[in-house]
């Protein structure tokens, strides 16, 4: 990131909504009510839930799987926008 601390463009909200939503419907979810992302508390899967979480305007589940012993874990299923 640069030095004065702007925002790059191709890292701006509208690009990413834009991919986003291209992605969404590409993959036939965009549409949809309600998605389940399941994330292992990395960085990159977090990201993707934060993006989601602004962008998707439906409900998502968010599943937490815990990758020492393959466990899955519901741990939120409220990411409603309201």
């Amino acid at each position: 990131m640069p030095r004065n601390n702007t925002i790059p463009y191709e890292l701006s909200d509208y690009v990413l909504s834009r991919r986003f939503t291209e992605s969404a419907a590409r993959q036939g979810w965009l549409n949809d009510e309600r998605i389940i992302a399941a994330v292992s508390g990395g960085g990159d899967s977090l990201s993707l839930l934060m993006m989601a979480a602004k962008f998707f305007t439906g409900h998502i589940t968010v599943l937490h799987i815990m990758e020492t012993n393959a466990y899955v874990q519901r741990v939120s299923a409220n990411l409603d926008k309201k």
